[in-house]
């Protein structure tokens, strides 16, 4: 059958996939369409052999297979194993698991009222722009740090250890993204300090990662210790924004998806090879009615079992339009303030582009926010090359910084400045102080600070919502490394000593976050931009506009003194990343008009 008559034949609409736990049964759903078969393996230990583990078949009606164990099976570990008309059979993890044994291999069943509840986050805020985002990855953010006790570096609590939770808190981040935190494949839980990975490397995408929690071993503390990190941050008003990896897989021969639906849930090209339009050799195909569901059942459930405040795709643009469109409604029937936002690259997968969400189609996605690689490129230049931006004094770069003061940009048809997510550092490519050592290599030490803080300062000053990664206020280095996702905590590893020596920094991005919320920098309302802005000037490495008809923001790379008194009487200096006139050739300045 093709997944198109697949579709058509055997679409489920149950909320009951997975294993669902009463303490009088558990009920085992499974959706195989294709397949003749299915048992629940029960094991007794993670690692009890295949031969002997218990099998209880499973009763197959239209496409599920459905299996209710009766008695309190808490904690029971299971695998399916799914038998095919051409002989075909295989064991494997449920795609819809909850819980699972070390290193993700098998699957558990988890009573979820003896967790606890998340504490709840009561200042989601309700206009996209009011939100400032700072990324960060559970490991690199705790490993280092002098307050984070031994045993908590590198996991859940230490990411939500105090020190850290009080130092965003009080830089005034209201968002915190981090990187992927379900289960993924590549690290051994048991020997995490041995292997080190982001987690673009899903396995099981509805469990936490085990190498985060204090023992992989017990089911339950990586959800237990997951829990207690988010309600630290709710706790000090800071939401948490998931890091979501549906686009792809890690390896298609070992999922479970494929394993229990073989060639439904990923596009092939028309010759039949895998479409890899993410360039990790498999795109899945949200278009497909059930992995449509896979993925907004799963966000569903991590928005309410976890309390999660906002998800970030991972190249969105591999997905259709339809599917995100229905996502985003499910959202909003638990809170219309989680925060959407995403990858929205044009990608090379099979599937038409006009359905893709990307860029070019924001349009028809208004309640999700698309990364600004405009501004991004605008202020540092592209990629991992030498080549600059406008903070480097490279020409024409000034309309581009233009268009993300007005809250505007050429790429892509976006409605509000709600949809442009503003960046000049993320975790993919060189960091911001690497790219600006790279492309301006003769810079004194100082020069290099004026354009770091410079980089900083402009995803402050533009309209949508401010991104930047954990360590980009006090200059954090990677060493040069462009793509650091396997590299270790040499490269990644945050180095905490220098918030001491770029205090400095640190201070000017607190207070520019609070001067952002004084003004219209945080309005979503394009006529109140145009009402509230006047570009005064934009040439030759200098900007200078007017903001709110109360504040004169000077932007020069120039390498030429400016006096910005010829533009409007000014009176007091408001913020400046330059404490020194004599150094005003490369400088940010704020103004309070007279």
């Amino acid at each position: 059958m093709t997944p198109q008559e697949i579709d058509e034949k055997y679409y489920y609409d149950g909320d009951d996939l997975g294993a669902h736990f009463t303490k009088m049964e558990t009920t085992f759903t499974l959706w195989a369409p294709t397949a003749y078969k299915v048992e629940v393996i029960e094991y007794k230990l993670a690692n009890t052999p295949q031969l002997d583990g218990i099998v209880h078949q499973m009763n197959k009606v239209g496409g599920v297979h459905i299996f209710k164990y009766e008695g309190n099976h808490d904690g029971m570990i299971y695998t399916y194993r799914v038998y095919f008309e051409n002989g075909r059979h295989k064991e494997t993890r449920d795609p819809y698991a909850f819980g699972a044994t070390v290193n993700g291999n098998r699957s558990v069943v988890v009573d979820f009222a003896k967790t606890r509840k998340v504490a709840p986050f009561e200042n989601r805020v309700d206009v996209g722009t009011k939100a400032n985002v700072m990324e960060m990855h559970v490991r690199d953010v705790s490993i280092n740090h002098p307050e984070v006790p031994t045993e908590l570096r590198g996991k859940f609590l230490g990411a939500g250890h105090p020190a850290i939770v009080n130092y965003i808190k009080n830089l005034g981040i209201n968002y915190v993204q981090i990187q992927p935190f379900y289960d993924f494949a590549t690290v051994d839980e048991l020997q995490n300090s041995t292997k080190y990975n982001w987690g673009y490397d899903p396995q099981n995408y509805n469990v936490p990662e085990g190498s985060y929690s204090k023992n992989p071993s017990d089911p339950y503390s990586r959800i237990e210790d997951l829990k207690e990190m988010i309600s630290e941050y709710h706790k000090n008003d800071i939401g948490v924004i998931m890091d979501v990896v549906y686009n792809h897989v890690y390896l298609v021969d070992q999922d479970a998806l494929e394993a229990t639906v073989p060639g439904y849930y990923f596009r092939k090209n028309p010759d039949g090879s895998m479409s890899n339009g993410t360039g990790i050799n498999n795109d899945t195909a949200s278009e497909r009615k059930m992995f449509a569901k896979y993925m907004k059942d799963s966000m569903l459930y991590w928005a309410r079992e976890f309390g999660i405040d906002g998800f970030r795709f991972d190249l969105m643009g591999i997905h259709d339009i339809h599917t995100l469109q229905n996502i985003r409604d499910g959202l909003n029937q638990i809170d219309t303030k989680i925060i959407t936002y995403g990858e929205g690259w044009s990608l090379n997968t099979a599937l038409a582009p006009e359905l893709l969400a990307t860029q070019k189609n924001a349009d028809k996605l208004p309640e999700y926010g698309f990364f600004n690689d405009e501004i991004r490129n605008g202020i540092k230049g592209d990629g991992d090359s030498n080549i600059g931006g406008f903070v480097s004094d490279v020409g024409g770069q000034e309309e581009y910084i233009v268009n993300g003061i007005m809250g505007r940009a050429d790429n892509g048809s976006y409605l509000t400045p709600s949809q442009l997510v503003n960046y000049a550092e993320a975790h993919d490519n060189l960091n911001l102080n690497d790219k600006l050592l790279l492309s301006n290599p003769s810079d004194s030490e100082r020069v290099h600070f004026l354009r770091d803080t410079l980089a900083t300062a402009l995803v402050y000053l533009t309209r949508g919502i401010p991104f930047i990664e954990i360590g980009q206020e006090f200059l954090r280095t990677k060493l040069g490394h462009p793509n650091s996702y396997n590299a270790g905590d040499t490269f990644n590893a945050v180095d905490w000593t220098l918030a001491e020596k770029n205090v400095d920094v640190v201070n000017l991005v607190r207070a520019l976050i609070k001067f952002r919320k004084q003004t219209s920098l945080v309005s979503n309302s394009r006529a109140e931009i145009n009402e509230n802005t006047e570009i005064l000037v934009a040439k030759n490495g200098l900007i200078v506009f007017k903001l709110d008809n109360k504040y004169l923001i000077g932007l020069n790379t120039s390498g030429v003194d400016v006096d910005l008194g010829q533009y409007a009487p000014i009176n007091e200096l408001m913020l400046s990343n330059n404490d020194s006139k004599e150094l005003a050739d490369l400088s940010f300045q704020i103004w309070t008009l007279v």
